[in-house]
């Protein structure tokens, strides 16, 4: 997707083939339980967010962030095993109740979960191809 459509849609999301660095899946080592645990922990160190549903069969995150604005984000982090020990994790951020993201606001999320996840959880070396 590109800017001008993440802009006018307000939706975001990250994948392997984005073209910006920071919208590309991130890859974490360690068991898929321990990464979802330490999304779930998100909101306790972020009063913005807050934990909405853990699909445990679907493996997703939902959370719910909140800007300074009162601008309202849902946000779906997935995290994926590729491998027992190598964990993909992808977002997907949307603007609640709008048509556009003029100030970059989902990318800006997006980026700040990834900076969280990488404090706490140890890169992988990438996809299990």
């Amino acid at each position: 997707m590109s800017g001008l459509e993440r802009m006018i849609s307000g939706v975001t999301g990250t994948g392997d083939h984005a073209r910006e660095s920071d919208l590309k899946t991130r890859y974490y080592r360690g068991p898929l339980r321990e990464v979802v645990e330490r999304i779930r922990k998100l909101p306790s160190e972020d009063n913005r967010f807050r934990l909405v549903h853990v699909d445990e069969d679907r493996g997703e995150v939902m959370l719910e962030h909140r800007g300074v604005l009162g601008i309202t984000h849902d946000v779906v982090v997935t995290p994926v095993a590729m491998t027992p020990l190598s964990i993909a994790v992808d977002v997907h951020a949307a603007i609640r109740g709008r048509m556009w993201d003029f100030g970059g606001w989902n990318r800006k999320l997006i980026r700040a979960i990834y900076t969280y996840l990488d404090r706490h959880l140890s890169p992988s070396s990438g996809s299990a191809k």
